[in-house]
């Protein structure tokens, strides 16, 4: 009798085996049909990869999706790649001719899908600064685009 009871035991074990298997497989199957139709979506949606240039020259290079404006892809990069307290500060336009350019209103209502793949963008800071001369009342405006040399450890600046 001890032999049917062990046998008994390890059968039932077995079947309980064969159903946690039969299980795992019904849900690798339902993953798997997950994961594709997740890859499908993506596929589905057209994105580019922009890249952003800091002040210290460092890129980053970021996937957008096409029909994202680009006012969003740049608040997107200010809040996961720049320090809250530089927000104010931080600008991004375009590197032509050797300089910076900000981005202008019309550049930054269109979408993603108006740019090439693979497009850089310069950020830099602006600083405003007034200066007052003595014998004149009234203020003089200087906005300067600050940008990191790394060559010579000094920070450029463009005055407009």
């Amino acid at each position: 009798m001890a032999k049917r009871s062990n046998s008994f035991v390890y059968e039932k074990l077995v079947s309980k085996i064969q159903k946690v298997q039969n299980q795992i497989i019904d849900i690798n199957k339902i993953l798997d049909d997950r994961w594709e139709n997740r890859k499908k979506k993506t596929e589905e949606f057209q994105s580019r990869s922009f890249t952003f240039i800091d002040p210290f020259r460092n890129r980053t290079t970021i996937k957008f999706m096409d029909h994202e404006s680009m006012t969003i892809v740049f608040k997107k990069y200010k809040k996961n790649y720049v320090p809250k307290y530089l927000h104010k500060y931080i600008k991004i336009g375009k590197l032509i001719d050797n300089q910076i350019l900000p981005m202008t209103e019309c550049e930054l209502i269109k979408t993603v899908s108006e740019y090439d793949d693979g497009s850089s963008f310069e950020t830099y800071g602006e600083l405003i600064v007034w200066t007052y001369a003595y014998r004149h009342l009234s203020p003089k405006k200087t906005c300067s685009h600050c940008s990191y040399n790394g060559k010579h450890g000094k920070y450029s600046e463009e005055n407009q």
